[in-house]
């Protein structure tokens, strides 16, 4: 799932340490002058390690290639496509009753909803910006978890994975 991120990462990581090995015997040959043990050392370097980070740098890349697709199969927990008119119509008006309510009522009710299982109003909250249903951002971003847990918990796992392996490389 991550491109092979992890594997690319500990093949480095060992090349290194092969790499630094060679490095500190090269150093330590007083039978060339510094001049050729620099050479030497970067002639290792860049037979070693090139190829290991140019592994991880593809591996890198796939790696965001699937979290993009993750990305896009967990917005549709939040916000489904080909939502037809009279449900953007019924998700406009719950926008509208959030808005109007005390802040404090605004998170009672998302609260009740999540509770109930109130997936409709948890969508309309979910699937545009904060200030349209007059929520905080960490409360509209609660309503989306709790759809994406509902719906996509799988791929928002394998997501988080990738993305801290990306962090990580």
């Amino acid at each position: 799932a991550d491109g092979g991120t992890a594997a690319a990462i500990k093949a480095l990581v060992d090349g290194y340490k092969d790499f630094y090995s060679l490095h500190q015997r090269t150093a330590a040959d007083e039978t060339s002058t510094p001049g050729a043990r620099l050479v030497k050392s970067a002639k290792a370097a860049r037979t070693k390690l090139v190829p290991l980070i140019e592994r991880l740098n593809t591996a890198s890349e796939a790696a965001a290639q699937r979290a993009a697709q993750l990305e896009a199969t967990i917005a549709q927990a939040f916000n489904p496509p080909n939502k037809g008119y009279e449900a953007c119509m019924r998700h406009q008006e719950i926008r509208a009753h959030f808005k109007a309510l005390p802040q404090g009522d605004r998170i009672k009710l998302l609260e009740a909803a999540r509770k109930a299982g109130d997936e409709d109003t948890l969508t309309a909250i979910a699937s545009y910006q904060p200030y349209l249903s007059g929520l905080m951002p960490e409360m509209h971003q609660f309503a989306r978890d709790h759809l994406i847990e509902a719906h996509a918990p799988k791929e928002a796992a394998t997501l988080k994975s990738i993305q801290e392996q990306r962090q990580y490389a």
